[in-house]
């Protein structure tokens, strides 16, 4: 028994050979008698794929656009952070109901963010970009320290 071997049996399951012709031993199913529920879904999910279809032409369109300046969009959006949580602790006026109010935890979430993402892109910034989300990620962080001593007081 030690020197018998165990033979495998590999069975080639594959509907098309490596012309991609069908094989003759292939069974190919009928896709014609499928019930009619599937196409009532295709129906229903026609408005979906439309709406993706929309998606994806904005997508293509906004990766392709060769104007986009991503260094401008990121700080750009780090600064809507920053400006946010200024509101949140009162230090400009909600640009809403132009009234000043504070919220030092929903300001306090939105500086973590901005925390979080720094340390997420590490590495993938310009020196420039990394210089000025520093600076705002301190002075954030020193006006919610004021901002508590004076709610504390």
């Amino acid at each position: 028994m030690k020197n018998e071997e165990k033979k495998v049996k590999v069975k080639d399951k594959r509907k098309f050979d490596a012309d991609g012709n069908i094989k003759d031993d292939a069974v190919v199913e009928d896709l014609t008698n499928k019930p009619k529920a599937k196409e009532k879904k295709k129906k229903k999910n026609i408005g979906s794929q439309k709406a993706e279809e929309k998606i994806k032409d904005k997508e293509r369109s906004f990766a392709s656009d060769s104007t986009r300046d991503t260094d401008i969009d990121f700080i750009h959006f780090i600064l809507t952070l920053y400006s946010s949580a200024m509101v949140n602790l009162g230090v400009i006026p909600d640009p809403v109901s132009e009234e000043t109010h504070c919220n030092p935890k929903q300001a306090k979430d939105l500086i973590d963010i901005i925390v979080m993402l720094k340390e997420k892109t590490k590495g993938n910034l310009k020196d420039e970009e990394n210089k000025t989300l520093e600076e705002i990620i301190y002075q954030a962080r020193m006006i919610y320290l004021k901002a508590i001593d004076e709610l504390k007081a």
